[in-house]
């Protein structure tokens, strides 16, 4: 794992996909994880949380909405990243636009790995989230039946999430078709007004 990520955009079912597999390598590896909400940090919080460990244990610290970061706590995240501490993992999760950008910028000078999370606006781009996730769930799908979920749910992304969670648990064994999509969504289909 590296020392340091950026997971940076507005689609937040984007940010808790890349999240949950950068806490499950923290697992795997071992590392006791902390997770802060930015807005909810006191002063001392952040550096606290990113003291060196007395026994050198593999730690990993996740930052929710960095950009509600209060003044006060920006200095603690400036101060690691001019000594950053090898046993340490740091998740910085921010949604993009201006707000908290000179911190922003600082963290990109640091060289974190970044993963964007920028909303998903194309039918193409919809279906291949859709097989990805059904991949992470060790299910298969028809293209018909990913068509089928991103008509029937494509304007929310966590939406989709949990009808695929739910259809790769409830579904029975071996690939799922449009048939099963259907009967799981009962021929839910969005519109719009110029459809």
């Amino acid at each position: 794992m590296n020392s340091l990520y950026l997971l940076l955009g507005s689609e937040g079912a984007l940010a808790d996909r890349a999240l949950a597999k950068l806490t499950a390598q923290c697992k795997e590896e071992k590392a006791e994880i902390t997770t802060v909400a930015a807005s909810e940090a006191n002063p001392g919080d952040i550096a606290d949380a990113l003291a060196p460990s007395l026994f050198s244990e593999r730690r990993a610290l996740v930052i929710k909405d960095l950009q509600d970061l209060p003044e006060d706590s920006k200095d603690e995240i400036l101060r690691y990243l001019a000594a950053p501490d090898p046993t340490m993992t740091v998740i910085f999760v921010h949604k993009g636009g201006v707000k908290g950008k000179a911190l922003l910028e600082a963290i990109k000078k640091a060289k974190p790995e970044i993963v964007l999370c920028d909303a998903i606006k194309k039918e193409t781009d919809k279906e291949s989230f859709v097989k990805d996730l059904f991949l992470d769930a060790g299910r298969k799908a028809t293209p018909g039946a990913v068509k089928a979920l991103v008509g029937a749910l494509g304007s929310d992304l966590r939406e989709l999430q949990q009808a695929i969670s739910q259809l790769s648990l409830d579904a029975p064994v071996g690939v799922i078709d449009e048939n099963l999509v259907d009967k799981f969504q009962r021929g839910r289909i969005e519109t719009t007004g110029f459809d």
